[in-house]
């Protein structure tokens, strides 16, 4: 059988083994002894099918159980080394008899069961075989074939020993019925006697007194039952009471008792007494110990006959009655109206509990209907878990000083409150906050007031969600100073200025969206932003009057449409030439208040620019002459930054090739930041002559610049 092999890793290479599985005839007769091994021999071949000459491999075998994915029975590893033909043999199951190296393998580890323990007659039975060409233990499924019948199968062990016979020679089914034979013997070829032969008649020896069936004579042997020592065979025979008195009973009823006790008069049924124990002891591991039953009475009653205290157990009231007769104090469980009821006379407490670590509580106390105590810090006093209720005129919560922490107070006209205080060391209120709590006509609402300041500072609305801060609310928040004073809502982010990405902001969602519309500092710019996935309306009045709609086109500009008080302007400055102050250069110039002139060479010229605060600059404009084609002139507007010492090119207007006439040359391409900061920038202009034309009547002359910017109309 061929089978394919899994990826050889080490190579990252996939290999394909062509197995062969042949169970080999040992050169034994057919009759000899049944070897407990099976031959497997495999042969090797790469991907491309070239033998696996002298190659180390690992090789997994396991015997399944009942299918192709059954239950792995036997499993044993093995480390080979291929000859030079690329073969493999393995003896499976020889590694459960010695574990002895071989010329062709190396049995390594038997992982799973003992071949010799298979039962091969409850299969069938697949034999699957994993490989790893690199030698290791990253074993892949390589094939799974069934074993069938081999020679030696049809030759069982036990079969050598059973001397050579068929199976219908040792049939016994036919010899049932010879009586001849001795697997079937009856009483008459033996003659015994039969049934109807066995009277009194018959028997011989028989003992005096047993003619009749019957022993008139004396007993012969006592032996002591259950509860009872003594007995014997002879002479003088006695029984006595075994300590303790012991009953053993097999009876299964749960009201069966193996003492009964019955009293027809007006004694006791069962009466138990003792100097230091108990007077009766009951003990069951699944029933009660001691059952009393009364149909008018109490089940089980007991009373201490030198201080007269009683206790009664199921009494037609209650389960268990207890009664301390010197103090008077009463203790009663399971009763129709109380689990558990206390009655304490004079100072002594109702009900009281502890445990060993020392906490303690008490019902019914003389100072306290409940008193609980914790034995430290990390135990608590109570605990409450679900609804619990309080009535009465007034709850406190006091220190272990008594001071009053806490008053939880109902008065009149359906009004209630709670009230904090904070006491100094002579025990005066400092401080005090009164929470009251107002039943409304139809609803309750409830209202934290400031008693200092005589107003109500929070109200929650029942029924609504609705908080209202200083007022009673109309909507989900509702913020009011009250008859006068300012309404200020204060939204505070990043107090301790650390991270200047926390921005204080109001967001508007709906339908649980993202974020539709926001209001507040997004970044560290602190520019109030206002946005909107929409448009953002103004209204004068209600909605449906004037507005003003604020929108962006597809192009980021914003448009406005309504009425508008202050808008938008263009402004200009204008910059002659007059008042360029020459910086730099080599060539020659003339100049006056309209023009500059470069005769000869090169020049620089600049001029200080003030335009307004926040102004928005959107073009630079220049006006020159040039006659010669080689003549050139270049106008600059820069910005430039204090802190960084940085200057930036705005907008810069360079030309040449031009043989005559004046000229206009514009940039409105603003590069950086086209709004005028003055605070921290300034911002020049300046202008480059160049004379190179040769032509005695060339001219390269500067004439002036302009500024355009856009400003808001204050």
């Amino acid at each position: 059988m061929k089978t394919n092999l899994f990826n050889y890793k080490t190579k990252a290479l996939l290999l394909t083994a062509y197995v062969t599985l042949v169970l080999l005839l040992l050169s034994q007769q057919i009759v000899a002894q049944s070897p407990d091994v099976l031959n497997y021999q495999a042969v090797i071949r790469n991907a491309s099918g070239e033998l696996m000459r002298n190659a180390t491999i690992g090789m997994q075998i396991s015997i399944l159980q009942g299918a192709t994915d059954g239950t792995a029975v036997y499993t044993e590893e093995h480390t080979l080394q291929t000859n030079n033909n690329g073969l493999v043999t393995v003896q499976i199951g020889a590694a459960t008899q010695n574990s002895t190296k071989t010329s062709e393998s190396n049995v390594s580890t038997i992982v799973n069961g003992d071949f010799s323990a298979i039962d091969w007659g409850n299969g069938p039975y697949f034999i699957k075989v994993e490989t790893d060409p690199a030698g290791g233990t990253n074993y892949t499924i390589t094939g799974i074939s069934q074993l069938l019948s081999v020679p030696y199968a049809l030759h069982a062990k036990n079969a050598a020993e059973l001397n050579g016979h068929s199976a219908s020679e040792l049939d016994q089914s036919a010899h049932v019925e010879r009586t001849d034979n001795p697997h079937h013997v009856t009483a008459a070829q033996t003659g015994a006697a039969t049934i109807a032969d066995l009277t009194w008649a018959n028997l011989s020896g028989i003992p005096a007194g047993f003619a009749d069936g019957v022993d008139n004579g004396n007993i012969s042997m006592i032996t002591a039952g259950s509860g009872l020592t003594g007995g014997g065979d002879s002479g003088v025979i006695s029984l006595n009471v075994a300590v303790p008195f012991v009953l053993t009973d097999s009876t299964s009823s749960g009201k069966e008792a193996i003492i009964k006790g019955a009293n027809k008069g007006n004694g006791y049924g069962v009466y138990g007494w003792s100097a230091s124990n108990y007077g009766v002891y009951g003990y069951s591991s699944a029933l009660p110990g001691v059952l009393g039953y009364s149909n008018d009475k109490s089940g089980v009653e007991g009373m201490n006959g030198s201080t007269g205290n009683e206790g009664k157990l199921g009494t037609a009231d209650y389960g268990v009655i207890g009664i301390h007769a010197a103090t008077g104090n009463k203790g009663k469980l399971g009763g129709s109206m109380n689990g558990v009821m206390g009655y304490g006379k004079g100072n002594a407490n109702g009900v009281w509990g502890s445990n060993e670590n020392g906490n303690y509580a008490y019902l019914g106390g003389a100072m306290y209907s409940v008193y609980s105590a914790a034995h430290d810090d990390k135990s608590w006093a109570g605990y409450f878990l679900g609804k619990t209720t309080v009535s009465g005129g007034k709850f406190e919560i006091r220190n272990s000083t008594g001071e009053n922490w806490a008053t939880f107070l109902r008065g009149n006209n359906q009004h209630g409150g709670a009230s904090w205080q904070e006491q100094d060391s002579k025990g005066k209120a400092v401080t005090q906050w009164i929470f009251p709590y107002f039943r409304g006509w139809q609803s309750d609402n409830l209202i934290i007031r400031d008693e200092a300041a005589k107003k109500d500072v929070m109200v929650f609305k029942a029924d609504s969600g609705m908080v209202g801060i200083g007022t009673v609310p109309e909507t989900l928040l509702h913020i009011s100073s009250g008859a006068d004073g300012d309404a200020t809502l204060l939204i505070e982010a990043d107090t301790d200025n650390s991270d200047e990405d926390d921005q204080p902001r109001i967001e508007m969602r709906q339908d649980g969206g993202q974020v539709t519309a926001m209001v507040g500092f997004d970044d560290a710019s602190n520019n109030l932003q206002i946005r909107a996935s929409n448009n953002i309306e103004f209204y004068n009045g209600d909605e449906g009057s004037q507005k003003m709609v604020a929108s962006f086109d597809t192009d980021g500009n914003l448009n406005i449409t309504g009425n508008i008080i202050h808008k938008q302007k263009t402004g200009h400055l204008w910059l002659p030439a007059g008042e360029f102050v020459w910086s730099d250069g080599s060539g020659d110039f003339s100049r006056d208040y309209t023009r500059i002139d470069i005769t000869n060479g090169h020049a620089y010229f600049s001029t200080s620019v003030h335009l307004p605060n926040k102004a928005v600059v959107t073009e630079l404009s220049a006006y020159i002459n040039m006659s010669d084609a080689e003549d050139y002139i270049g106008v600059y507007l820069h910005s430039f930054q204090y802190s960084q010492r940085a200057d930036t090119t705005m907008a810069a207007i360079n030309m040449t090739n031009v043989t005559s006439g004046y000229l206009n040359g514009v940039d409105d391409s603003i590069d950086g930041s086209a709004t005028i900061d003055n605070i921290h920038k300034a911002y020049y202009v300046a202008i480059l002559l160049n004379r190179r034309g040769d032509s005695y009547n060339s001219l390269c002359r500067f004439r002036g610049a302009r500024i355009t910017y856009q400003y808001a109309d204050e």
